[in-house]
């Protein structure tokens, strides 16, 4: 059987709309019997690039329309394929080429010769798309058209840029590239935040409500983002609910098997249209094989008995402890598996990743609890970053520095990391309301990340007790503990949390602690008492809803955020 012919499609994107685009030209190119799509970003001038494209068999180019040419990044990629120039690489390769901005017009066919003329130079034989015309002549068009504008060199297509492009007819996925990373300095002065609809003459600032940056990114209409929870607290209908609703569903898939995930990300697929995101947890070094033996594992057992007995629970046999999933294997699955987002926390996935990410169209988001950690996701090549405040519920991520180093307030960390990376922010920890938004997205935030609060929503999988605890005064105080996973994280404080706050740094680490007092857990969420269960919440726990379903819900936000009416400063911003 004869290899499948490779067709490469190099191209950059600024802020998002054309790798979109490219991705609509990869899935038809992928209908084809016996070809293979092969999508490539052009701003990383690497060896893996070079490679591809003198492997490809085709090579289609596209390019936003900037200033009636093709983008610089682009353009840097054109004058660097000299070197192939020189010893004839792609002479008699097949050509063709895409192009898109917001504007109707925006001199695209410049950027389509400049393209054809690329070919041109390299010997190769350039050839149209076959699409026809959209909708300039037709009255059945959309703007996620190809071809909206009737090009005959090749394919224009038209983004639009409030509210971002939306999954349209032809199959596009989100968008993947965030704009080309600027140049870092050795010594970094201080960057102010870009102001934000401020108005001249008055000290009220007017927010826009728009997706920004993440509408084109995510194929969102909302710049808000369902937190994922793990351990069993996700829900494919939480999730899909979000989705529908124009925010961004999670679901956290940390535990599950390869097996699982492939079988989740099916099921999601079938719940909702819309994109969605799933979340793994890049493992710490030996944390995922390390069981102590089992005199070690013995007092670690009896100094939980009295709690098994009390609730009728047995305590797991030594026998019965697993290492957690291979992440590796998980990764494998979930990139084969193809959800529109991949979300990542507690580290940066391997560079592999990244790059199978990329080929496949699936945009990528990591998890930073410092502006360490986010300078280096972004230079990972992660397409956004969640600012992840100490404010936030559930387990802290860290990874670069130990943990009480890390905890930094939401509001103190967010415009920090804004002026450190080119990502585009999630801002995460402590929002619950309009007035969380609004004050994120002045301080340089492009989106909003909301945990605990959805979690209070009907369709969670929380258990009652869990989400009885949410919205009252007893969510005011919330604690970080080690106690119930071996990891450390923030919730509400309970009498387990109390009686064993001695034991905090003595418990043994995660997944191990975490093997010990699940039957504890699960015991004590089924008998209806929350004194036993962990009850994970962020410090704005308090203003959760009370019984909401999460469509409901996320169309209470949507009514408070920016240029709905609610000037920001006012006295009650919701």
């Amino acid at each position: 059987m004869s290899a499948p012919l490779s067709v490469v499609i190099a191209h950059h994107s600024g802020y998002g709309h054309t790798r979109r685009q490219a991705a609509a030209v990869a899935a038809g190119v992928d209908t084809v019997p016996g070809v293979r799509a092969d999508l490539r970003d052009v701003a990383a001038l690497d060896d893996s690039l070079w490679a591809a494209l003198e492997d490809a068999d085709a090579i289609i180019f596209g390019s936003p329309t900037y200033m009636g040419s093709t983008s610089a990044v682009f353009q840097r990629f054109a004058e660097a394929s000299g070197k192939v120039w020189a010893e004839q690489g792609w002479q008699g390769k097949l050509a063709a080429g895409f192009t898109n901005s917001a504007g109707i017009n925006g001199n695209k066919d410049n950027a389509l010769l400049s393209l054809a003329v690329l070919a041109a130079q390299h010997g190769m034989t350039w050839v149209s798309l076959g699409l026809l015309p959209g909708w300039a002549y037709t009255s059945t068009g959309s703007p996620d058209d190809l071809n909206r504008l009737g090009g005959f060199v090749g394919a224009m297509a038209q983004s639009a840029s409030d509210p971002g492009p939306r999954p349209g007819p032809h199959g596009l996925g989100p968008a993947h590239r965030p704009p080309p990373r600027r140049p870092r300095r050795l010594h970094r002065s201080p960057v102010r935040p870009r102001p934000r609809g401020r108005r001249p003459g008055g000290d009220r600032v007017t927010l826009t409500h728009s997706p920004g940056r993440l509408g084109g990114l995510l194929g969102i209409d909302h710049p808000i983002i369902q937190g994922p929870f793990g351990g069993g607290l996700s829900s494919v209908a939480l999730a899909a609910a979000v989705s529908e609703g124009g925010g961004l569903g999670s679901y956290g898939a940390h535990i599950l098997t390869p097996e699982a995930i492939t079988g989740l990300v099916t099921e999601l697929k079938a719940a909702t249209s819309r994109p969605f995101a799933v979340n793994l947890w890049v493992p710490l070094e030996g944390e995922r094989s390390a069981l102590p033996d089992r005199t070690v594992l013995t007092a670690h057992t009896e100094r939980l008995r009295p709690y098994y007995d009390q609730l009728g629970a047995a305590a797991p046999a030594y026998e019965d402890l697993e290492a957690l999933p291979d992440f590796d294997d998980q990764v494998d699955a979930l990139l084969a598996a193809a959800p529109p987002v991949i979300s990542f926390v507690m580290g940066i996935p391997p560079r592999r990743v990244v790059d199978e990410a990329r080929r496949r169209g699936i945009a990528l988001i990591g998890t930073a609890t410092t502006v360490d950690e986010a300078v280096a996701l972004d230079d990972a090549g992660l397409d956004a970053i969640v600012a992840s405040g100490s404010d936030a519920g559930g387990h802290r991520g860290a990874f670069l520095a130990p943990l009480r180093e890390s905890l930094v307030g939401t509001f103190s960390l967010v415009p920090q990391i804004a002026d450190a990376v080119t990502a585009p922010v999630i801002a995460a920890g402590g929002i619950a309301d309009g007035r969380g938004i609004r004050a994120a997205l002045a301080l340089g935030a492009d989106a909003v990340q909301i945990g605990t609060a959805f979690l209070a929503t009907r369709e969670s999988g929380a258990s009652d007790v869990h989400r009885r605890r949410l919205g009252t005064p007893a969510a005011r105080t919330t604690v970080l503990t080690r106690l119930f996973s071996g990891r450390t994280a923030r919730g509400i404080p309970n009498r387990f949390v109390r009686d064993m706050a001695a034991y905090e740094d003595a418990v043994p680490p995660y997944p191990v602690q975490n093997a010990l007092m699940q039957p504890i857990r699960r015991a004590a969420a089924a008998q209806g008492r929350p004194e036993y269960v962990n009850l994970w919440a962020g410090q704005a726990a308090a203003l959760a809803g009370d019984d909401l379903r999460a469509r409901e819900y996320l169309a209470q936000l949507v009514k408070e955020l920016p240029g709905r009416g609610v000037p920001f400063g006012s006295p009650r911003a919701r």
